[in-house]
Order: C-alpha cells, then structure tokens, then sequence
C-alpha cells in the first residue's frame, strides 16, 4: 500500500509542476496595451501603405498620371510590393 500512495504524490506533483508551467507561459504571452496598441497601429499602416502603393501602379498602368518611369516603378512600387506590405500588415495585426 504505501507505494500506491507514493506514486499517487508523484503524479499530484508532476500535475502541479505541468499547470504551473503552463500558467507561467500563458502569463508571458499576453503583452501589454501599450505594445498592443502599437502593433496596430504598424500594422494598419503596413497595409494602408500596401494599398496606396497598389493603387498608385493601377493609376499609373491606366496612364492617369506619371509617378515614375514604367521600369522603375514595376521594380520598386508594383503589386508584388503592395501585396507584400499588405500581407506584412495583416500579419502584424494577427498577432495583436
């Protein structure tokens, strides 16, 4: 008998240690209203600039107006740019 009762501690104590370490991690992961509030807002302004960007070549591919030569423009500001900083915002915000 004794040794069912020993065993009975040893799995209380593992239990204890597990919810323990869980607690710990769930208190580490929350981040506070100061870093919330900045990741939306970095993140908002990744993906208004994704949008402008995506905007400005669609503008500039109608020949509305002339930003930037054609070649330069595909390369720096098109829509795999715009995309990507739109993505990047969402993700961001995800995180939040």
């Amino acid at each position: 008998m004794p040794k069912s009762r020993d065993r009975g501690k040893r799995r209380r104590a593992q239990v204890r240690a597990t919810q323990g370490a869980q607690h710990r991690a769930e208190e580490r992961r929350k981040i506070s209203y100061q870093r919330y509030r900045l990741r939306r807002i970095i993140g908002w302004s990744l993906v208004v600039l994704g949008v402008t960007i995506v905007a400005s070549h669609w503008l500039t591919h109608l020949q509305v107006w002339d930003f930037a030569s054609q070649g330069i423009e595909d390369l720096v500001a098109g829509y795999p740019m715009g995309v990507a900083l739109g993505v990047g915002g969402a993700i961001v915000l995800s995180k939040a």
